[in-house]
């Protein structure tokens, strides 16, 4: 409670529009405010009152009947208070909440960890990092505690990736509710995944390559040898996924 009163002890005004919302989205703003420019702005849109707190100033001639938010230069509308609310989203991305994937195969040494890294690496090309958590894992107990199988390893060097530190693990019942995505690579897997999941109520389980125009198993190495062909599934697959979840991201905004 202190920590409330003290965020706001140099403005009245925003404290007092504060205590009109509720006390679980005092403490997100508290969270994930930076600054009390951004503790503000979160204040009055979730309020959906027009914006006066710090760091915004009322136009003197009142000439065009509009607001400038100093930040960022831009208009706020005295008659539109929701465009504030897209200002928030547009200014603080990081609101939103993680999006967490999990790759599955049979052994999780070859195609989920290569797509587990080839997706950490298209999300820090996009600056995205802090909005994914990524990890890969297996339906069987066979590989467990191996690392990358070396070719697997090799194509991804080849490219500038490292899967150092990597090691297989299984997919247990509990990553249903901890994962949004659970991504197998074939058809099998998503079988199998079902099964170890106990089905699949929240539609979660997706096979990679349905992202793309070309839907159906990634290629297995394990017993083709041809690793050339994985890397093209696994990078095509991935990249259509990010896409995909980049839009969805967009239009909940």
């Amino acid at each position: 409670m202190r920590e409330f009163y003290r965020a706001y002890e140099h403005t009245p005004e925003v404290l007092a529009q504060a205590m009109t919302i509720g006390w679980t989205q005092n403490i997100a703003v508290l969270e994930n405010g930076e600054s009390s420019t951004e503790r503000a702005w979160y204040i009055y849109g979730k309020s959906m009152v027009h914006l006066s707190g710090p760091r915004v100033w009322q136009d003197k001639n009142r000439a065009v009947g509009k607001d400038i938010c100093r930040h960022t230069g831009k208009f706020l509308s005295t008659q539109r208070p929701n465009y504030a609310i897209l200002l928030l989203k547009k200014q603080k991305r990081s609101i939103q909440p993680m999006t967490k994937i999990l790759f599955v195969c049979h052994g999780n040494i070859c195609r989920s960890p290569m797509a587990e890294f080839v997706m950490k690496d298209l999300v820090k090309q996009a600056g995205l990092e802090a909005e994914f958590h990524i990890e890969s894992a297996a339906t069987s107990t066979e590989e467990i505690g191996c690392p990358v199988y070396p070719p697997a390893r090799r194509k991804l060097a080849e490219h500038g990736i490292d899967c150092t530190g990597k090691s297989a693990r299984q997919l247990a019942k509990t990553d249903y509710t901890q994962y949004d995505l659970l991504i197998g690579m074939d058809r099998a897997n998503l079988r199998n995944m079902r099964r170890i999941c106990g089905g699949d109520p929240e539609g979660k389980i997706k096979l990679l390559l349905d992202y793309t125009d070309r839907p159906g198993d990634v290629a297995d190495p394990w017993y083709t040898g041809d690793f050339d062909a994985t890397w093209r599934d696994v990078l095509e697959g991935c990249t259509e996924l990010l896409e995909n979840i980049r839009a969805s991201l967009l239009i909940q905004e």
